[in-house]
């Protein structure tokens, strides 16, 4: 998505724009993911932004 928009680390104060530029050059829906912060997503017909947030979970090693 930073390569896409020009935005340089993306979060939840720039996600917004983010996910707008990229409307903008034609995609249907956009989801970017923010690590710990979670992700956020829209569509094109309905430009609502939604954040998911994350639950910080205890990686296993199931190998």
């Amino acid at each position: 998505a930073e390569i896409m928009t020009g935005i340089q680390g993306i979060n939840l104060q720039n996600a917004q724009e983010a996910l707008n530029i990229l409307l903008d050059k034609g995609c249907d829906t956009v989801i970017i993911t923010l690590g710990a912060a979670g992700s956020v997503f829209a569509s094109r017909e309905q430009r609502k932004f939604t954040h998911v947030p994350t639950d910080i979970v205890k990686p296993v090693d199931t190998t």
